[in-house]
Order: structure tokens, then C-alpha cells, then sequence
């Protein structure tokens, strides 16, 4: 099997391990912070949108159907932030997480402008999110803030705030983990 492309850090604050995703306008169908089947992020897999951010220049129309903040489907330890900046155009589905893989850390979303069909914080069809989920919503951007509907875990995907087992299954109470960890 092939390992892909790992993107590794040594340490948090090495500036390693990351990726940096930025898109200042288009019609772009899929976004992705981290990677398609294969390699690991284990740093800070950044997804920019906004279509003033780059000075000087006029302003671009982002148009999307789907926007990730993490991987489509390769496993990452790192932290998918998924930032919106001004979104004057429609994105149909936002994700925090990834599509249909585990996010091994924290997930956050900001959110502060703009159209959206669907916001979910966490991942899309499957995966198991081993962190917390924040989406911050706070209408600061150029446009107004018009979501749709506005979901804090995922679409498909289950999220536990209390863990999961061994074999992938969610642990449905504080009691259940601790007679596991036992």
C-alpha cells in the first residue's frame, strides 16, 4: 500500500504540520483542508474563504457546494479551522469535520458572513471526532449571516461527547466510559 503524503510537525509550535488552504473567489465544488484518501495532517489543516482578502484587489464571488475543514477521506490528527471572511456568494454544505474519516483532535468553525444551505460542525458521512466541536457564529463579515439549517455535530456522522470504544462504537454516558476505563 502506498503511505501518501504525511504532513508532520515536531512540535506545535514549529509551524509543521500544517496546511493552509486560501480561496479569495471562483466556483470551487469541494473543499478540502486536508488530504483526498491518503497522508496525514498533524497540524492545523486552515481553510480560508473570503473573497476581500487579498488588498488591492476587487472582490470575487466564492460559489460552492461543499466545504470542509478537514480531510475527504485520510485519517488526520490535526485541528480542521474552517474560516469564512466575506462570503457575499452561496456555499450548499459546510463542514467542520471531514467527510468520512476520523478527526483524532478539536474542530473549530467560524463563521461571520455569508449564504449556506447546511452547517454542520462536525463530519459529514462517517468518522469519529476524538475532540470538541466549536462553531463560532458572529455576524461580522460584509454580508449578512443566512443559514439554512445550522446543526452542531454532523450530518451522517455521530459524534460522542463521551468517547468511543475499542471497536469504533460510540459510548453512550459518562457511566458506560468509566466502567470501560475500569
Amino acid at each position: 500500500s502506498k503511505p501518501g503524503a504525511n504532513i508532520v510537525g515536531n512540535t506545535a509550535s514549529d509551524n509543521k504540520g500544517n496546511t493552509n488552504v486560501n480561496i479569495y473567489g471562483g466556483t470551487i465544488n469541494y473543499i478540502f483542508g486536508g488530504s483526498n484518501t491518503l497522508g496525514n495532517v498533524t497540524g492545523t489543516a486552515s481553510v480560508l474563504l473570503d473573497e476581500q482578502a487579498e488588498e488591492g484587489k476587487e472582490p470575487c464571488l466564492i460559489l460552492g457546494q461543499e466545504a470542509y475543514g478537514g480531510a475527504n477521506k485520510a485519517p488526520m490528527d490535526g485541528k480542521p479551522m474552517l474560516s469564512i471572511g466575506c462570503l457575499s456568494g452561496r456555499l450548499e454544505n459546510v463542514y467542520g469535520g471531514s467527510k468520512a474519516v476520523d478527526v483524532n483532535s478539536d474542530i473549530v468553525l467560524n463563521i461571520p458572513s455569508g449564504q449556506f444551505g447546511k452547517v454542520f460542525g462536525g463530519n459529514n458521512e462517517s468518522g469519529k471526532i476524538i475532540g470538541s466541536i466549536t462553531v463560532n457564529i458572529d455576524e461580522q463579515g460584509c454580508q449578512p449571516i443566512e443559514i439554512d439549517e445550522l446543526y452542531g455535530c454532523g450530518n451522517n456522522a455521530a459524534y460522542s461527547v463521551y468517547g468511543y470504544q475499542e471497536d469504533g462504537s460510540i459510548l453512550k454516558s459518562f457511566f458506560q466510559r468509566s466502567a470501560d476505563l475500569q
